[in-house]
């Protein structure tokens, strides 16, 4: 990454050219070893074992510098993620070699140390995004657990009683205490979920429109493009936010194509010098959507009034934007920009609702009333 110019070179490096050479080097034992063990795999029927836990390990790597990215936006400190994170794996690697669970204490020091003296950023400020780090990554999850487990002992303990009276009782009282069920803990993750949606899909719609004014002043056409899809999927997944909180598995698979065409859109506006946070919330979805399935269990629910609502109001906004681009566009261009938009809107706002409809019709007919023949032949 440093040799590609992705993470900052530091003094050393530009100084010392014999390091560059054993950092470039060392660089190339990483894939040399990767095609050795999938040549020769030491457990022949895994042959791409080692491959999965490198992409594995790469992924921990970045969603934990995300969450102290997060910490850095948090208190409004103005530091490039990459640089951040160039530091934030060299103090991993720290922590891990001093083998103290946690990284404890060498992690610590390792970070505060870069970002204090390669970042400048206070010493005050960097412990703060540590210590708001560590809560985020390790106490919110260890208490969440906790919750989990206690769940998962009270169907334990449910299976294996029996009648014993003092069981049951202390059964009872723990689930005095601790109330929160298998049920309630789905419904927790759908309105946090729905919350997570919402919030998103509105942060990528107004971002989506803001696109407009940039294409009005660069011209770029990439932008024009983008900005149609970019709209698009950010009106359905405001309306999809209402679906997401009363469970329907039907639209799982539409948001999944949903949060990855924004996907695509945000790695190529990346690369145009856009904004990050964008990225970092589509990230954040795509992690959301593997708790999502076990939380859904209705296959389709009928288009409810506050979906039609948040459907106008959207589609209000996207006009009004489209508008203040008026005067700075000319005639074709602008026609070209609502046209797609709305075009996009129509077909798949259209091939969900037809979707959404024969569906609830194809269940209709599974589930028909039997009459007292069939009923009685049944049973």
């Amino acid at each position: 990454m440093v040799l590609l110019k992705i993470f900052p070179e530091s003094h050393l490096l530009e100084e010392n050219g014999t390091i560059k050479i054993g950092l470039l080097i060392s660089s190339c034992l990483l894939p040399l070893y990767m095609v050795y063990i999938s040549a020769r795999p030491p457990i022949s029927s895994a042959r791409w074992l080692g491959l999965k836990f490198t992409v594995v390990s790469t992924i921990d790597y970045l969603t934990s510098g995300i969450v102290m990215y997060a910490a850095f936006c948090f208190l409004n400190l103005s530091v490039r993620f990459v640089d951040m994170e160039s530091i934030f794996i060299i103090a991993t690697i720290a922590g891990i070699i001093s083998m103290v669970p946690g990284g404890f204490g060498a992690f610590d020091v390792i970070f505060l140390l870069g970002v204090t003296q390669e970042l400048n950023v206070a010493k005050e400020q960097a412990l703060m995004a540590l210590i708001l780090y560590r809560l985020a990554y390790y106490i919110i999850p260890l208490l969440i657990g906790l919750l989990l487990c206690i769940s998962e002992i009270q169907v334990l303990i449910s299976q294996r009683i029996g009648n014993n009276q003092l069981t049951i009782l202390s059964k009872e009282l723990t689930s005095v205490v601790f109330s929160i069920t298998q049920e309630q803990i789905k419904q927790i993750g759908r309105a946090l979920s729905t919350s997570l949606f919402f919030v998103c899909s509105l942060l990528f719609l107004l971002d989506s429109c803001l696109l407009f004014l940039d294409y009005a002043y660069l011209k770029d056409i990439l932008l024009l493009v983008i900005s149609p899809f970019y709209t698009c999927v950010s009106v359905l997944l405001c309306t999809d936010s209402v679906v997401i909180y009363n469970g329907a598995i039907a639209t799982y698979k539409n948001l999944r194509i949903k949060v990855f065409v924004v996907g695509l859109c945000q790695v190529v506006l990346f690369f145009e010098g856009m904004s990050l946070t964008a990225t970092l919330l589509t990230m954040a979805l795509v992690i959301n959507l593997f708790f999502l399935k076990r939380w859904l269990e209705v296959e389709v629910i009928k288009r409810s009034i506050l979906e039609k609502v948040i459907w106008v109001v959207t589609i209000l906004f996207v006009i009004e934007s489209l508008v203040e681009v008026y005067v700075m566009l000319p005639d074709q261009q602008l026609l070209l920009m609502a046209g797609s938009v709305f075009f996009l809107l129509f077909l798949w706002g259209g091939w969900e609702f037809f979707q959404r409809k024969k569906l609830r019709k194809t269940l209709k007919l599974n589930f028909q009333q039997l009459n007292e023949e069939e009923y009685q032949s049944f049973l």
